[in-house]
């Protein structure tokens, strides 16, 4: 990969942290995210999950498509079906559906 050595030596150092880690890697479309990290961690993820495309951002409804792709993702790498979750997120005792506001007031404050 070029241009990329920054970025594979962040997400080695946090797969050999010996914690549970959470990444959210995000940008543009057809950048090399989903390449990225299918060269880093070659034959050592369990579970990946990649989101909708967020070109229906504006679209009722994106949040809920979301919450049900990722259901589905973790039902097909071994998770027993179970009632599913609202199509709301609860933050701060706060609950929404609007995951534009939730991003801007959370991700970019």
């Amino acid at each position: 990969m070029i241009g990329r050595a920054s970025e594979v030596k962040t997400l080695n150092r946090l797969y050999n942290s010996g914690r549970a880690e959470f990444v959210a890697i995000y940008g543009r479309r057809r950048i090399g995210k989903t390449f990225l990290v299918d060269e880093t961690f070659s034959g050592r993820i369990t579970f990946k999950h990649t989101g909708l495309s967020p070109a229906d951002e504006g679209a009722k409804g994106l949040l809920q498509a979301q919450l049900e792709h990722f259901y589905n993702s973790l039902v097909l790498h071994g998770m027993e079906p179970c009632e599913k979750p609202g199509n709301s997120i609860c933050l701060d005792n706060k609950q929404t559906d609007d995951w534009r506001t939730w991003r801007q007031d959370k991700l970019w404050p």
